[in-house]
């Protein structure tokens, strides 16, 4: 089996695939590794902090329960700072930032970019593959799919987070998928509940609740799905404590106006 499926992959018609592929990793690399780029504009300045802070930390062993990113002499820190370091609703906790403690900075944004270009492009493949899309409309349909010009806007502006969120879209849209027709209920809803938990530690809360409301509007039109959407809920919920209790009982609510670290 292992060899078969090892002869189909190389077969001349996938090369298109892997040509694409390589296209766009060499084009993400580069995007962060020519020229001069600082992490010091727009929302970088805000991730760049964040990140920061992680790096100390995983340097001296330490778990930052309190730590800024910005100095208390700002206007900035009291709109998006504070001492809970755990309470920034715009924070992003990802496993794999134990990188950080090895990589610097620019590497480890390097490479959660290239691994999530990877996720986005395998997740368009299983979609191409589910629908049977002939070859020359699926490579067609990659190009328009991985090198869209939202993805390097967003990410040009600092948007780490719905960067990866809108990479994510099409792996959300495959469980969604499986979720709404697959007779398995039980391992669908452990998967989807898994995947929303993933969503939230990767991206943000923008991209968790919007990827909610999009496959709610979905479950409407499958009644017998209803509880177990409820269900998808609550095991998301709880198991995103770590990021829900913070921000709801020490987040810092009351934005000034002049609050944006943009400004």
């Amino acid at each position: 089996m292992s060899t078969l499926i090892n002869y189909k992959f190389f077969k001349l018609e996938n090369y298109g695939y892997l040509a694409i592929y390589l296209v766009g990793f060499i084009n993400w690399y580069l995007f962060f590794n020519f020229g001069d780029y600082d992490f010091d504009f727009e929302d970088w300045a805000f991730y760049y902090g964040l990140y920061s802070v992680w790096k100390t930390s995983l340097s001296e062993n330490i778990i930052p329960f309190f730590a800024s990113f910005f100095s208390e002499s700002s206007i900035l820190y009291g709109g998006y700072d504070g001492d809970y370091f755990f309470a920034k609703s715009w924070s992003i906790f990802q496993p794999q930032i134990i990188l950080l403690k090895f990589l610097s900075i620019k590497n480890y944004v390097t490479f959660n970019i290239l691994l999530f270009y990877s996720i986005s492009f395998y997740s368009i493949i299983l979609w191409i593959n589910y629908l049977k899309i002939q070859k020359i409309y699926s490579y067609f349909l990659l190009i328009i799919l991985i090198l869209n010009g939202k993805y390097f806007s967003q990410l040009g502006f600092g948007g780490i987070q719905m960067t990866i969120g809108y990479m994510l879209i099409p792996l959300f849209f495959w469980h969604l998928k499986n979720f709404l027709y697959s007779e398995n209920n039980v391992q669908e809803i452990i998967k989807f509940s898994l995947f929303m938990f993933i969503i939230l530690s990767q991206a943000d809360m923008h991209i968790y609740y919007q990827m909610f409301i999009v496959a709610g509007i979905f479950t409407i039109f499958h009644v017998e799905k209803y509880l177990s959407f409820i269900i998808v809920f609550v095991i998301s919920t709880i198991s995103s404590l770590w990021y829900i209790a913070p921000v709801v009982f020490y987040g810092n609510f009351n934005l000034p106006d002049f609050d944006h670290w943009r400004h």
